[in-house]
């Protein structure tokens, strides 16, 4: 009778329709692995032979260690494998790399007692700790032993779940470029005094008053500033910088010249010049609304500069400068949390530190309830970053042990960016147990004072070939200083 066999031909639809799911779940968790391992496959190169080899080191890390953006033969083991054999010819020498992308400290505990087992390195050179701020795989378990913690960390660990979790946040950086005003109930409040449409009629003074170079010459042949703002708004802006440039040598004080060329700076992409000289400005008058207004300007484009560059440290800075120079703007808060959570080179603790500043500098925020929030929230970001960095430490502290059970010797360096705690953690455990410590940070962040910072890292704040290679000249020169390594 059809009424009776409905409700069996509904549950059978449904138990196909699931199994089918389930089905292309797992054919999709199978192609992923596999495209995986062809990705990875660089983790299986040795610059040497093995079996031949008198001394074996082991490159053991994430991906910068595997080499991120750059070839095979890029990776710092790769150039520590050629100076290593160019300067000492008699002895034979095998690196190998064992970096993967986005492997925490957990994973590398994992796999290294099948390394030293297969590999018997007679040195491990080791950096992780980075990715354990956004990779949970292995902390349940380390929290609590259990088939429950084993499950979740399972979970943590399927390249499904990975995928979706890199769609998050690729569309959480997306979500900078919306429209947020409809989070807010009320619009911010700007700078005391300060207009931001008349900021806006100011940088369009030469398009809204000077139509053409004839009125220019007729009209106000000695008015530099709306020259060189007519400039601006006709795509003329190297005429534009030179002429603010002469203007200011015979006039310094100008606080609108000063302002104008730095403008003319920023859609250069100079970002740096154009910041310096608002700060000039400010210091020649530190009470003028229109430099302050000028300046809030400036950082809104900067923010918009580094997060569509993929910068978020850099947008987070500005964002920082944004709140110090107009505290009562919550948006900047917000979006102050949400690079926050894109970047790791500042953590919880830089930003508690920055809050407590601004209110001793202004006693009325105590009573700002949107921000003692903000300052709460990263008040619970510190317990959580505590809790990671307990991990981290505890983890390095069983692989240094792996290591001397094996009669491995053992070098730790850090990273070449600023990972706080990462980094924090790395020489902290080299100088507890009196291991040799590369000191990476400390050499690029002289570049950046050069300003050379481009030469040796990307944007996503992995190293170049260029910076690869300073890595593999950083341990070289520690391997130098063992005359039982290198005679």
């Amino acid at each position: 009778m059809p009424e009776n066999k409905h409700p069996s031909s509904l549950k059978a639809k449904i138990a196909i329709a699931t199994a089918s799911f389930f089905f292309c779940l797992i054919l999709l968790e199978i192609v992923l692995r596999i495209i995986g391992q062809l990705y990875l496959s660089r983790e299986i190169i040795n610059y040497g032979d093995l079996k031949s080899s008198d001394y074996v080191i082991l490159c053991i890390g994430d991906s910068f260690t595997w080499g991120g953006a750059v070839t095979r033969y890029e990776t710092y083991p790769a150039y520590l494998s050629e100076i290593i054999k160019s300067r000492n010819p008699h002895k034979k020498f095998l690196v190998i790399n064992k970096g993967k992308c986005e492997y925490n400290s957990s994973q590398v505990l994992k796999s290294i007692p099948r390394w030293l087992k297969m590999y018997r390195p007679n040195m491990v050179i080791l950096l992780v700790g980075s990715a354990n701020r956004f990779n949970p795989w292995g902390y349940n378990s380390y929290k609590s032993q259990g088939l429950l913690s084993d499950l979740k960390d399972i979970i943590d660990d399927l390249r499904i779940v990975k995928m979706l979790k890199l769609l998050a946040t690729n569309l959480k950086a997306k979500a900078f470029y919306w429209d947020e005003e409809h989070l807010f109930k009320e619009e911010p409040r700007s700078i005391a005094g300060y207009n931001y449409n008349s900021c806006l009629v100011y940088r369009e003074r030469g398009f809204n008053y000077i139509k053409n170079k004839q009125q220019i010459k007729s009209a106000v042949p000695n008015d530099k500033l709306s020259t060189a703002w007519y400039y601006y708004n006709t795509g003329k802006t190297q005429q534009a910088i030179e002429l603010l440039q002469s203007a200011i040598k015979n006039n310094p004080h100008s606080l609108e010249n000063l302002c104008a060329l730095a403008y003319g700076y920023e859609i250069s992409g100079d970002l740096q010049k154009a910041e310096k000289l608002l700060q000039q400005a400010q210091q020649l008058n530190p009470h003028s609304k229109f430099v302050r207004g000028q300046m809030d300007f400036f950082y809104r484009d900067a923010q918009n500069f580094y997060q569509r560059a993929g910068k978020m440290d850099l947008a987070l800075e500005y964002f920082r400068k944004s709140i110090e120079l107009n505290p009562d703007d919550y948006k900047n808060y917000y979006n102050l949390n949400r690079a926050y959570d894109l970047q790791s080179k500042y953590n919880a603790d830089f930003f508690i530190d920055f809050f407590q500043r601004l209110l001793q500098a202004h006693g009325w925020l105590k009573d700002n309830s949107v921000f003692m929030a903000y300052l709460d929230f990263f008040k619970e970001k510190k317990l959580n970053e505590d809790k990671i960095s307990k991990w981290l430490r505890d983890d390095l502290d069983k692989l240094v042990m792996l290591c001397k059970e094996n009669k491995a010797d053992i070098i730790i360096q850090n990273y070449p960016v600023s990972f706080p705690m990462a980094n924090g953690s790395l020489k902290d455990t080299a100088a507890r147990y009196g291991l040799t410590f590369v000191d990476n940070l400390e050499t690029f962040n002289q570049f950046t004072l050069k300003n050379e910072t481009d030469t040796y890292l990307f944007d996503d704040s992995h190293c170049t070939a260029k910076g690869h290679e300073v890595m593999a000249a950083n341990i070289y020169n520690v391997l130098a200083t063992k005359k039982a390594v290198l005679q």
